[in-house]
């Protein structure tokens, strides 16, 4: 795993169902949502800690590095880099619990999602699908 930050750099991360589940309470609710920005997010984790949790269910070692800011600007154009960056500097800032407590709904954690993937078809060319 090779991106320009530190591996002690923290992300916000959102499962594509908790995306699904909060528009849907949305369309069921719409006052709660008409006029706002909700934010979204389940866990945060260190960019370093990634590794370690993928290998563990992947079965064999990732490592990270911390890719030097020209590499990554090359690789990734100014786009991609910019959105590190952004990571880098500013991140998200969802405050998950307020979040889960204003819409009812407990988001996905990272490991809860690592768990729920089915990692055996990861090998055969097919993405692997998560409930």
């Amino acid at each position: 795993m090779e991106v320009p930050l530190p591996p002690t750099t923290r992300q916000q991360l959102v499962a594509v169902k908790d995306i699904g589940e909060l528009v849907a309470r949305a369309f069921d609710d719409p006052k709660a949502a008409i006029g706002k920005t909700v934010e979204l997010a389940g866990d945060e984790l260190a960019f370093g800690d990634l590794p370690a949790a993928l290998s563990k269910k992947l079965g064999h070692p990732i490592r990270y590095v911390e890719q030097p800011e020209e590499e990554a600007r090359k690789r990734m154009g100014d786009d991609g880099f910019r959105m590190f960056q952004f990571f880098k500097t500013i991140g998200y800032h969802v405050d998950i619990a307020a979040l889960e407590a204003t819409w009812g709904y407990r988001m996905t954690r990272f490991q809860e999602f690592l768990d729920a993937v089915d990692w055996q078809a990861f090998g055969t060319g097919q993405w692997p699908t998560s409930p």
